[in-house]
């Protein structure tokens, strides 16, 4: 029985999200608590007193270090705090999670240093521009706002409570950790099980993803798939294995077969 709308979407928000997301914002917290404790207020104002070259900065520090995309957030928020522009803190959210030492290295390996040189100029100058246009059309009303926030003496009764609720709804996704429904084969329906090894997945969507890819191939009965462990157990009768793994690579993730 399918259950109503509402219970999934509850389900989704405070278990499926939070499960995916709870490590990375967990350490963008800690490491914006950390900016607005250690750094005066105003800092990077004085520092950057011409946008371009907060910008150009954040260029440098987004490029070569990885930051997720959950975990820039409130890093980029705490860093307006202390004066640097809005704009700037765009290319930081733009940059950062889109490139990465390694990242540079592999594309520069595989696909050439010329592919390398262009993924970098294109993400560059894109950061750059709305960068710009965030500044030019919002920029000091964002800064405005967000430091007569920061000011404040007393924060709002409606957001300790929901900041104590975030806080438990991701702590309590770090230590729950789901167990995978077993599969049970009907007796004597001749039915077998394969385990196989899955990579690519970093998410509960990219599981659900392989989940749907091996449920449509032909003879499946079941399939359940561990994201942590990687792996995946498919039950059928006389499922193929190539179309398995072709199932699961037309996914966007690659299988092995068999996992012993």
């Amino acid at each position: 029985m399918k259950r109503p709308a509402w219970i999934r979407a509850l389900q989704h928000g405070f278990v499926v999200l939070p499960a995916d997301l709870a490590r990375p914002m967990l350490i963008g917290l800690a490491v914006a608590g950390l900016i607005s404790v250690l750094v005066p207020d105003d800092y990077f104002a004085g520092l950057f007193r011409n946008n371009i070259l907060g910008m150009a900065a954040m260029l440098a520090v987004g490029i070569p270090l990885y930051v997720c995309a959950t975990a820039s957030v409130p890093i980029a928020a705490s860093l307006i705090m202390k004066g640097v522009s809005p704009g700037a803190a765009m290319v930081f959210l733009m940059t950062g999670p889109a490139t990465n030492g390694a990242t540079i290295a592999v594309i520069w390996k595989t696909l050439g240093r010329r592919t390398a040189v262009i993924y970098l100029t294109v993400i560059s100058i894109s950061a750059l521009c709305f960068g710009l246009l965030l500044d030019m059309f919002v920029g000091q009303f964002v800064v405005t706002q967000v430091h007569a926030h920061h000011h404040e003496m007393i924060a709002p009764l409606m957001e300790q409570i929901a900041a104590v609720v975030l806080l438990g709804v991701l702590g309590w996704s770090l230590i729950r950790r789901e167990r995978p429904a077993e599969i049970v084969a009907a007796a004597g329906g001749g039915e077998i099980s394969v385990k196989l090894r899955v990579s690519g997945m970093t998410c509960n969507h990219c599981g659900d993803a392989v989940t749907r890819a091996l449920r449509g191939c032909p003879g499946v009965t079941g399939a359940v798939v561990d994201v942590p462990a990687g792996t995946a157990v498919v039950t059928g009768v006389a499922p193929d294995l190539e179309t398995l793994v072709k199932a699961v690579s037309e996914a966007g993730y690659s299988a092995t077969i068999p996992l012993s």
